[in-house]
């Protein structure tokens, strides 16, 4: 009998989940088979999401036999199906459909019983008879340089394993993506794939983290929590920037990888666990070895197999898909059609040196669409440095620093944005138009600023 059916063999509603992406950390929350739910920051809601860019109480999903989701007047935005939700809009969902409550990717999925973890393609033996059905992340691109098919070949021979995997290479090159495509070819594809920053976890709070902890193992802990790795069960464990894993924390997981055991905080016995692991830094860890920073007997541990991505300067024919894969999903969350790109842009792309690699790229092209309005990107448009670049020709305006974006992007559009409302005398529709996007993709920006409903100052 499948696992969807009941005792008389009639189609059972099938438990569902939310997949839900914080800056440190992806986990599944198993939701009710009817009823209604709350996400927000609130502690009183049905699902906490606690990121500065979710509301208290941020957006309702209704569950039954139809599924919808609905935006709770939140101060940014419900993204679903493309578009940002009005407030109180309502809109359906399916099995497999990506939102977004504010910053905060959530993905509806089903439930997989362990006797389903295998995904099609694959025997119950891990040999891989076909494709996985799951085979790529959300945004993959198919590289052509030489130096990525030999990585994607090295991913493709040790997925159907359970061996620990270390991917080396230097920030932003793309060792999430690597750590996720792994996942999704392996046996485990329909399992969690649980992401972990270790720079990211809170050190005094970290063992608790991984390993769970009993009730009264220490002040605040009333009651006995599993740890994240024991929430992964079956599935995938992605431990980023693993050289900031503190020496204790260390000692625990060099066990979890012996004896796939894990030991709570203020436990007396083991809890069984089956997880693979896979691990990714930009630090040379022989060096952290002979610092004393990491434990050897652990580097052995995880590096079954070593696989080091290329930077993006060694894959430089990469360039040009890669900015335009970026430019669509920038021009999408904008409610926008993609700008184009010149051919002197383009050619200041692929001479840049990227010292950022992928993420230096993905924001160079997200601010350049802020700036260039409704005309193609030119050379001034890209944040890039002159000298590394080599560029000669005319520039107009400061030269911003190389780096992540984040806020000098959001101020950047911000003062855009102001600018039109000012020159439309604050015709929202009218100022939506000139910067090609949606009226609804414009509130959303003014609500998460506390511009609605003022007049702009002039």
């Amino acid at each position: 009998m499948s696992d969807d059916t009941d005792e008389t063999g009639q189609m059972g509603p099938r438990p569902l989940a939310l997949e839900i992406t914080l800056p440190d950390r992806t986990f599944t929350v198993a939701l009710p088979a009817d009823g209604e739910v709350i996400l927000g920051r609130s502690r009183g809601a049905g699902i906490q999401l606690d990121h500065a860019s979710v509301s208290r109480e941020h957006a309702r999903l209704r569950l039954g036999p139809a599924i919808t989701l609905e935006d709770l007047g939140s101060r940014n935005g419900t993204v679903a199906r493309g578009r940002v939700l009005a407030a109180n809009e309502v809109t359906a969902l399916g099995i497999g459909d990506a939102f977004e409550i504010g910053s905060v990717p959530v993905r509806l999925v089903p439930v997989m019983s362990r006797r389903a973890a295998v995904p099609p393609g694959y025997d119950r033996r891990g040999v891989a008879t076909g494709r996985a059905a799951l085979d790529a992340p959300e945004g993959w691109y198919a590289p052509t340089s030489a130096a990525m098919q030999a990585v994607l070949a090295s991913l493709e021979q040790v997925a159907a394993s359970d061996m620990s995997v270390l991917l080396v290479g230097e920030t932003g090159v793309g060792k999430e993506v690597c750590a996720e495509l792994l996942h999704r070819r392996s046996p485990r594809a329909a399992r969690t794939l649980l992401r972990l920053n270790c720079s990211a976890l809170p050190e005094t709070l970290i063992e608790s983290e991984l390993f769970g902890h009993e009730k009264g193992a220490f002040t605040g802990a009333g009651a006995s929590k599993p740890g994240l790795i024991e929430s992964a069960d079956g599935g995938t464990v992605f431990l980023d920037e693993i050289a900031e894993l503190p020496p204790p924390a260390q000692v625990k997981l060099l066990r979890v990888l012996d004896r796939r055991e894990v030991m709570p905080v203020g436990g007396r016995s083991e809890r069984i666990v089956d997880v693979r692991f896979v691990a990714a830094t930009h630090k040379n860890l022989e060096a952290e070895i002979a610092a004393g920073r990491f434990r050897h007997d652990l580097y052995y541990r995880l590096a079954g197999m070593t696989i080091r991505i290329p930077p993006l300067r060694d894959r430089k024919d990469e360039i040009e898909p890669l900015a335009r894969r970026f430019l669509d999903a920038a021009a999408r969350r904008q409610g926008r059609p993609p700008a184009a790109l010149s051919p002197e842009a383009l050619a200041t792309l692929q001479r840049h040196p990227w010292p950022g690699n992928i993420r230096e790229l993905r924001n160079a092209i997200e601010r350049a669409l802020v700036v260039c309005g409704a005309g193609p990107i030119e050379v001034q448009h890209l944040p890039l440095e002159r000298e590394a670049t080599g560029d000669s020709g005319p520039h107009t305006g400061p030269i911003p620093k190389i780096g992540t974006l984040g806020d000098e992007l959001e101020e950047i559009e911000r003062q855009r944005i102001e600018a039109v409302l000012v020159a439309t005398g604050g015709n929202q529709s009218e100022a939506a138009r000139r910067l090609g996007m949606s009226r609804g993709a414009l509130l959303a920006r003014l609500r998460a600023w506390g511009l609605t409903g003022k007049r702009p100052a002039r």
